[in-house]
């Protein structure tokens, strides 16, 4: 098979669901380092010399327990030399860099420590969740007593001034610690804890938010004039105390300049919660109220709050800087890093330091990256820039890959990482750049794992659900389309592809979700275990 035998070009591999991307991986592996065919492959590679990099844990596990299984089959019909090769493979099997990113980073840093600017017996984080609480309570008694300049070690944090951190946080503490999100057809309350923790998980994307000043003047007039036609608003009901009670508020915006006075007036008043009223029981039935509270609930809030809620989206979304620039100080403090900081860091010195680069390529002769479907932005970078061919580009995108230095195994439509930022669309760029290099494109579509009647029922439906288009992906919409597996002509269709499991309650009352699904699962085990 050529994709395994490929030696001259770097080799991408499309692989469906059950088709064997892993073997093929174990395969390309075994014959580098220990060829079936010396005539017709060029010298073996040393195993140490290889990188073969996966997702998870568990992923990795199972790729090092079957390249070993796949070098002592291949060892008992072995002649030598092969046969040395092979055992020479065995015995630095559980040294290789066979791994996740995350272990393959640590392992690289470990080795420059200096220059990553980092200490040399660093401990890794594996649970962030008290050093991001520690920033957060840093935060808000920095914002609380002035003292975030000298929390922040002296040193400015980026453009945003510490008055305006200090003036969003104590704002925000006064709103309630709270935001108000739409998630779906609902609301969830999301803290500020909640803000502080997804900054410290995105804090690597380039991201510069700008200020955005509100037309307070246009917020003062609307304000005056929905006071002015709540003001005989009688407050004998819920709802007419709730109308009265924003008036007040409307009229407090009408006589401040400042945008922080006015959302907080309003932010106290136009809660979503507000807004699950009916005429009958919170207006005793009374008309005009009625007509006036879905009139603010229709077009005044939103042309009061947007402006106010623009202006503080930005200034939360400013906090960042700091928010960053405290977690440094935090993880300097216990001497820790944490999963997003090895890639950071190894990313940063491989693009910064070209010597540093040149160095480090120089340890492998060949990279395996399996799943790349679930690979994000900080991975890619680290692979283009270990496999270049020299140490020239100052951007992933320009690097000149070594030929026959990389091997990409992924299938798009199996990607499950997003939360993680894996990103199909930089996966398709990733794609089209190493082919474009001249890369041996080899697809696997035959699905070696399940019979063929479920493959042909799965590519209808899924056909359905997904789509199936000329191109496999839209880069418009981030659609992945469901390309067809083949099944293997080798296993024998025997017995029906789908079972309808039929399940019920006693009496024959229709079921809740939460005993229905206790019986469902109970149901489906039961019969998967009487077929097994």
């Amino acid at each position: 098979m050529q994709a395994v035998r490929e030696r001259a070009r770097n080799v991408l591999v499309d692989a469906g669901a059950g088709t064997g991307k892993t073997t093929l991986v174990i395969d390309r592996v075994v014959d580098m380092v220990a060829p079936a065919d010396p005539a017709v492959a060029p010298l073996p590679l040393p195993l140490a010399r290889l990188a073969v990099i996966t997702f998870t844990r568990r992923a990795a596990g199972e790729l090092r327990y079957r390249l070993r299984q796949k070098l002592l089959a291949a060892l008992r019909d072995a002649a030598e030399p092969r046969a040395a090769r092979l055992r020479e493979a065995l015995g630095v099997v559980d040294t290789a860099y066979i791994g996740t990113i995350h272990s393959f980073a640590d392992r690289l840093l470990r080795l420059r420590p200096v220059e990553a600017a980092i200490s040399p017996s660093y401990d890794i984080a594996e649970d962030t969740d008290e050093l991001v609480r520690a920033v957060f309570d840093r935060l808000l008694h920095g914002a609380a007593t002035g003292q975030l300049g000298e929390l922040l070690g002296g040193r400015p944090p980026g453009p945003v001034p510490l008055a305006e951190v200090e003036e969003t946080v104590q704002l925000f503490v006064a709103a309630g610690l709270r935001t108000e999100t739409r998630y779906g057809d609902d609301w969830i309350l999301a803290g500020l804890d909640l803000l502080v923790a997804g900054m410290i998980d995105t804090r690597d994307v380039g991201y510069v938010p700008a200020p955005v000043e509100p037309d307070l003047a246009a917020v003062r007039a609307l304000a005056a004039d929905v006071a002015a036609q709540l003001k005989g608003v009688p407050g004998s009901t819920s709802g007419g105390r709730f109308l009265r009670d924003v008036a007040a508020r409307c009229r407090e915006v009408t006589a401040t300049d400042s945008p922080a006075e006015a959302f907080r007036a309003l932010r106290e008043t136009l809660r979503p919660r507000e807004f699950k009223r009916n005429k009958r029981d919170d207006f005793d039935g009374q008309r005009e109220p009625w007509k006036l509270y879905k009139t603010l609930r229709d077009a005044w809030r939103g042309q009061l709050v947007a402006p106010l809620s623009a202006w503080m989206g930005a200034r939360l979304a400013r906090l960042r800087f700091v928010v960053a620039k405290l977690y440094e100080e935090v993880k300097a403090e216990r001497a820790v890093l944490d999963q997003l900081d090895l890639l950071v860091k190894l990313r940063d010195v491989l693009r910064d330091r070209a010597l540093v680069r040149r160095q480090l390529q120089a340890l492998f002769d060949h990279v395996f990256v399996d799943e790349f479907q679930d690979t994000d932005p900080l991975q890619c970078e680290v692979v283009f820039f270990l496999c270049e061919a020299g140490a020239k580009a100052d951007e992933w995108r320009r690097v000149q890959l070594r030929p026959g230095s990389l091997t990409v195994v992924g299938d798009p439509k199996q990607s499950i990482y997003r939360f993680r930022r894996a990103d199909i669309a930089m996966y398709e760029e990733a794609h089209r750049l190493i082919r474009e290099q001249g890369a041996f494109v080899a697809g696997l579509v035959t699905n070696f794992r399940s019979r063929p009647p479920l493959i042909h029922f799965a590519n209808a439906q899924l056909g359905r659900l997904l789509g199936e288009g000329a191109e496999r992906f839209d880069p418009r919409t981030g659609r992945v389309y469901y390309e067809p597996l083949a099944p293997d002509p080798g296993i024998a269709a025997a017995g029906p592809a789908v079972h309808v499991v039929p399940f019920g309650s006693d009496d024959g009352a229709q079921l809740n979700v939460g005993p229905g699904r206790a019986l469902e699962a109970e149901a489906i085990a039961r019969r998967i275990r009487w077929l097994v």
